[in-house]
């Protein structure tokens, strides 16, 4: 019974020493990436791959609040210089009909910044490298990758 387990242990260790660990896939899967995206490109140094979850500000409720509130705040202008520069009164009723808008929207968004859990989207690995630009000196780059849970594919990159 001692020798199965054993032999076992031994068949699980020699299966996983085989399949490449995760900062090993990552870091095939981004230089092939760079490989493909970037001219000239020559790797430095890549950082471990960290647990990645979306902070506050990169939620895709948070993008679609930003994206509303600037929307109304450009309104809201285009309103005050109609009503200052040109006199037309009229529009004062819609100027602060926008304005009520934008401070609802400014709570909501407190509320939701107050009350957000990230959430684990994948992995993130900063990568280092060198590369040229527009066929000049060489330049250092610093690079976020995003990639799935299954380290298959890159969701997303954003330079640090």
């Amino acid at each position: 019974m001692f020798k199965l387990k054993y032999i076992f242990l031994l068949l699980i260790v020699s299966l996983s020493a085989c399949k490449p660990n995760t900062n090993e896939r990552a870091r095939d899967l981004i230089l092939h990436y760079c490989d493909v995206n970037f001219k000239h490109y020559q790797p430095i140094a890549f950082a471990p791959a960290k647990p990645y979850y979306v902070p506050y500000e990169r939620s895709a409720q948070t993008i679609k609040y930003v994206s509303r509130q600037q929307k109304l705040k450009r309104r809201h202008d285009s309103l005050h210089r109609l009503i200052v520069t040109q006199n037309k009164p009229e529009y004062l009723l819609e100027a602060d009909s926008v304005s009520d808008e934008i401070d609802t929207l400014n709570k909501v968004m407190a509320q939701y910044k107050e009350n957000y859990k990230p959430e684990r989207k994948g992995w993130a690995i900063v990568h280092d490298y060198n590369q040229k630009n527009n066929g000049g000196p060489l330049v250092r780059s610093t690079t976020v990758f995003i990639i799935d849970n299954d380290f298959k594919n890159i969701l997303e990159t954003y330079k640090e």
